[in-house]
């Protein structure tokens, strides 16, 4: 299945611990990456997270879905065991650039990741 958002990207982000919902300082940790966007209906995405290898084994824990509204904001979830707290983002239409950030829970901690996915030269 393919949307009008589902393709290659470049992620770009960073993911900081948190502690009692503030980042804490020191903790951030650059992710530079490319990433398949998989379209999970005609407005919503699934994208695994940090630089996990993308393979069949590893969708359940580590990936997360981005849909798009219909005001370009975006809403996102776990997808099936990925434990995400909060998040959001926007979605520019003419740059096709997806900025958006979200919390997640990994050994027993937390996490905010702060990211913009822009299309590879092979999604334009």
């Amino acid at each position: 299945m393919v949307n009008n958002y589902s393709g290659a990207y470049t992620f770009d982000g960073t993911t900081c611990q948190l502690k009692d919902g503030k980042v804490q300082s020191g903790s951030a940790a650059p992710i530079s990456t490319l990433r398949n966007a998989t379209a999970i209906d005609a407005n919503t995405i699934r994208l695994f997270q940090k630089v996990v290898l993308e393979k069949v084994s590893n969708v359940a824990a580590n990936t997360y879905t981005v849909r798009i509204n219909s005001d370009n904001t975006l809403t996102i979830k776990g997808y099936d065991k990925m434990n995400i707290s909060a998040g959001e983002g926007k979605y520019d239409p003419k740059t096709k650039i997806f900025s958006f950030w979200y919390d997640y829970a990994e050994g027993g901690k937390q996490y905010r990741t702060i990211a913009t996915l822009t299309p590879s030269k092979t999604t334009e």
